[in-house]
């Protein structure tokens, strides 16, 4: 078996000194092509632990490895670091730079250092991927909120990531949004990038086929969807087709059919 993309090992985080830890001996493994949508109530630790992921914060304890290897936080080992776990925030805005969509989704591989024909081959790429080709030169400031999600977006895939964060991916986005997310996803999948993502959206992380872990007390505990206790006591609702499915086994009407028109993927389709 292939080590861990990321391994959280004890690790807890304290924003100033004395506060009650946020994080508290979490331990958490990413492996390779893992489905996780990382689930929890407001102010639980989500965005912290996405942050730690990524290098931005430095636990107060514990340790991250990275394939086995403690991580390193000099300005080389953050840089090699970041552009093989990339984070997009919530709020594209807190992410975007260049005034230009072709301009803010090279700024990854320029700093990079890499030869201007693989920076624009890889931005051309990420535009394709999100379907952004025929707003390349447009003004960041003109594009909807969504629109600068998916450039955000775009800008980590220039990275070529091996492993992607999605902080809160769906927020701001309606019913149409969230089905070129999903799209989207399937598609990094099937490129080899593997995608962890918080969310409030119990639906979407569901419809994606994601396996729940939930942040509850500093610490993650893998689940699954059925577990609706678990969800509850971290103040967590189960997605709607976990509900009916277990309504109707207690009513005796559950059946093949019903399990199949309930499945993950089905109400996005």
């Amino acid at each position: 078996m292939s080590s861990p993309l990321l391994e959280a090992c004890q690790l807890s985080y304290h924003y100033d000194s004395g506060a009650p830890p946020v994080l508290q001996s979490l331990n958490l493994a990413i492996c390779s092509a893992e489905r996780l949508a990382l689930l929890g109530s407001n102010g639980a630790g989500k965005s912290t632990l996405f942050l730690l992921l990524n290098g931005i914060l430095r636990p107060s304890e514990g340790t991250l490895l990275r394939s086995d290897q403690p991580v390193q936080y000099d300005a080389k080992s953050l840089r090699d670091w970041r552009s093989k776990v990339a984070l997009v925030f919530q709020n594209p805005d807190d992410q975007l730079i260049a005034p230009i969509v072709r301009d803010d989704i090279a700024f990854g591989p320029r700093n990079l250092g890499l030869p201007p024909a693989e920076i624009t081959e890889r931005v051309e790429e990420a535009m394709q991927t999100l379907g952004l080709t025929s707003l390349a030169d447009a003004s960041l400031h003109r594009l909807s909120f969504g629109q600068r999600k998916r450039v955000a977006l775009a800008g980590a895939l220039a990275l070529r990531p091996q492993l992607l964060l999605l902080d809160e991916p769906t927020a701001g986005l309606d019913h149409l949004g969230k089905c070129q997310l999903l799209q989207t996803l399937q598609a990094l999948e099937m490129s080899g990038v593997t995608v962890v993502l918080t969310t409030h959206d119990v639906e979407f992380a569901y419809a994606w086929g994601a396996t729940p872990l939930l942040l509850k007390q500093g610490q993650v505990q893998r689940t699954t969807w059925e577990q609706t206790a678990l969800f509850l006591s971290a103040g967590v609702s189960t997605p709607w087709p976990v509900q009916v499915s277990q309504q109707l086994k207690l009513a005796g009407l559950f059946s093949d059919a019903v399990a199949a028109a309930l499945c993950p993927l089905g109400e996005m389709k």
